[in-house]
């Protein structure tokens, strides 16, 4: 049988490191989405490393003016969310879920950004605002 598909209360994480279960039925013989882990991680790497790309990028040039608003730093984020934009029918997400070794789109933004201090910084975001994790998840 197939797994229900997530609530809106379900974080990132939770869909992305959520364990098989214990007792499967015969027909479900493995973990649905068993690599989406070292995706996201793959994801998180990514971003890092692009972002110091960009800072190494600017040292020792004039900080780049904002642009409708937006510092260098938040276009560089804004521009990664972008990248996955999309929107779906609930079903064919919990399609992809089921069957899609890749996390789905808005986990593939929110779960790497939610573990950047970086990106906290660039938008002012705090302890305990919903794009930051209490205990992020580092690589490099």
């Amino acid at each position: 049988t197939m797994a229900a598909p997530p609530t809106k209360a379900q974080t990132a994480m939770e869909i992305e490191t959520t364990p098989a279960k214990a007792s499967m039925t015969k027909t479900q013989k493995r973990d649905p989405n068993p690599i989406s882990n070292r995706k996201s991680a793959a994801d998180l790497g990514g971003l890092t490393l692009a972002y110091k790309a960009l800072e190494k990028s600017l040292v020792g040039k004039a900080r780049p003016k904002p642009i409708d608003g937006f510092t260098a730093e938040q276009r560089f984020f804004l521009g990664y969310a972008q990248a996955w934009a999309s929107n779906s029918r609930p079903e064919y997400t919990h399609t992809l879920i089921n069957t899609d070794p890749h996390p789905p789109a808005q986990f593939r933004v929110n779960g790497p950004l939610s573990n950047l201090a970086v990106f906290a910084k660039a938008f002012g975001a705090k302890p305990g605002d919903p794009m930051v994790r209490k205990e992020a998840i580092l690589i490099w």
